[in-house]
């Protein structure tokens, strides 16, 4: 009896690791099939059929690093970098130190804009990037320059009779001429997952302050300055995912003929004075890339023109290709800005509309369009401050983005819709408003160190 259960025993055990064995062969038979394919793909460059068979060996629970690898190069070769990331990423899990997987990652994060995750890989791995690894600290060096040409020229209300010529006894007009901007900065790695960058502007506005005082006019060319200080800082929090906080601080100084009319003693009263003031905009901003869309949440606070403001909006990426051949920017925004602490707060929504795609091989071309209130808006991370005498309702313009090695060289044409204030005395104190139009052209300079 015990014979016999003992018999009954060992052919259980013999027929379970039968069936054990049989199992792993059929196992290593297909993976190494599977192997034998992707990798005669690979050799043979068909990219498309490599593809295809991978995604359907993933889908069956298929996985291993020389898989990810190759995939990785396909989408690479194939231009798709947001999967030749992903890929390439999973490949690290089974081997973190792979010099070739680091090399393909390396380049597929920096020819999709991500130059932080690119940064970090420089600055974790050293030894394998040799290369890149800078003696100095500096990684981009930038310089912008530019001139914007205004069409309001002439204050209607000056010399026009109206058919009542004692009812207009005063009035004040502000006309803006042209502006003119240059700056430069540089960004600097100062650690292995933050990214700094400081810039310096100067904006130069030409104005004629034109006084009536029925029937005399005065007249006084004025220039305007703003000196302007930015900083940010990217700091690279996960895989695609930045925090960026910035701060750009503003000092204006201009000196010319202010008039006030009394309504008392109905006469007008003119001085000449020097106005200085220092203007700051904040923001903080969370950015993160999920496959071929990317998502940011901002927040700003600012004092413009002895105004406070604060918004908040969202910006929606997408890249439909896998790379920057082709991408589009929505950003909408709400403003609140109170000028007086019991006054009650001006709401306003922006909205922003980008779009860029590769035309040849060293030329992209962008097309953008803004409708809202841009009086004292805040924009690009607290780079961007609208904060002149006359605000934009509308804007649009294209660029051309002229990569050449490691330069990258950019034109800009914008054309405004601007609202111009003034103040008159028709029987009693009055506002009114002009619309006008004005053109920027900005030709910017960045070199990669």
């Amino acid at each position: 009896m015990y014979k016999k259960k003992l018999i009954y025993r060992l052919f259980i055990v013999c027929v379970f690791c039968l069936c054990v064995q049989w199992v792993f062969s059929q196992s290593e038979k297909n993976t190494g099939s599977v192997n034998d394919k992707t990798y005669d793909y690979l050799l043979n460059a068909q990219w498309d059929s490599l593809i295809l068979n991978g995604n359907n060996l993933l889908a069956n629970s298929v996985d291993y690093f020389y898989l990810r690898v190759r995939m990785g190069v396909a989408y690479f070769t194939k231009q798709n970098y947001i999967k030749s990331i992903s890929h390439f990423e999973k490949a690290l899990t089974f081997n973190s130190g792979d010099y070739y997987t680091l090399e393909y990652l390396y380049y597929s994060c920096l020819y999709m804009g991500r130059k932080s995750d690119a940064n970090a890989l420089v600055k974790k791995y050293p030894e394998i990037f040799k290369d890149k690894v800078k003696s100095f600290f500096f990684n981009e060096i930038f310089l912008d320059c530019g001139i914007n040409n205004s069409r309001n020229n002439t204050n209607p209300l000056i010399g026009e009779k109206n058919n009542h010529p004692n009812s207009i006894k005063w009035t004040e007009y502000n006309l803006i001429k042209n502006i003119s901007y240059a700056g430069g900065g540089l960004s600097y790695s100062v650690h292995r997952n933050i990214l700094m960058t400081a810039y310096y502007g100067c904006l130069r506005i030409n104005n004629t302050k034109q006084i009536q005082i029925f029937p005399h006019v005065l007249s006084d060319d004025y220039k305007l300055y703003q000196n302007q200080f930015y900083t940010n800082i990217t700091y690279r929090a996960g895989r695609g995912f930045s925090v960026i906080p910035a701060f750009h601080f503003i000092m204006v100084d201009y000196a010319t003929l202010f008039s006030t009319y009394d309504t008392t003693e109905r006469k007008v009263i003119v001085d000449r004075k020097g106005i200085t003031m220092n203007n700051f905009a904040a923001s903080l901003a969370f950015d993160k890339k999920i496959s071929k869309f990317g998502f940011n949440i901002f927040g700003t606070i600012s004092n413009l023109n002895n105004a406070r403001q604060n918004q908040f909006g969202f910006i929606l990426s997408a890249f439909p290709l896998g790379n920057l051949n082709l991408y589009t920017f929505s950003t909408i925004a709400l403003k609140n800005e109170q000028v007086k602490k019991n006054e009650r707060v001006k709401k306003n929504i922006v909205f922003d509309q980008k779009a860029g795609t590769k035309l040849f091989n060293h030329l992209w071309i962008e097309g953008f369009i803004t409708f809202g209130n841009l009086n004292n808006y805040v924009e690009q991370n607290a780079f961007g401050v609208n904060n002149t005498a006359d605000p934009i309702d509308f804007r649009y313009g294209t660029s051309f983005i002229i990569p050449i090695k490691k330069i990258i060289i950019s034109i800009k044409y914008q054309g405004d819709r601007r609202i111009s204030y003034y103040n008159y005395f028709d029987n009693s104190l009055k506002t009114g408003k002009i619309n006008y139009r004005s053109q920027m052209i900005l030709g910017s300079l960045s070199w990669k160190l």
